[in-house]
């Protein structure tokens, strides 16, 4: 199986009516969502259990992050 994204859309041209499909394979960004939901799975496993404090603030110092050993 490959993933692919279809569009279509519906025209006339010249009186004429036309359905345009356009289907693309999204196999790498399929991949790479995956890689980047494993890497997101791996540093919320580290922060929420590691003994250490952990905090993260957004440039308006509210904090945006903090971990169960803070």
């Amino acid at each position: 199986l490959i993933p692919v994204e279809s569009i279509s859309s519906w025209f006339e041209h010249e009186g004429r009516a036309y359905n345009m499909a356009l289907t693309r394979d999204i196999s790498e960004r399929h991949a790479a969502e995956q890689a980047l939901r494993a890497s997101e799975a791996a540093y919320r496993s580290l922060v929420e259990n590691t003994p250490d404090h952990i905090v993260r603030w957004d440039r308006s110092l509210n904090r945006v992050l903090v971990n169960p050993g803070f």
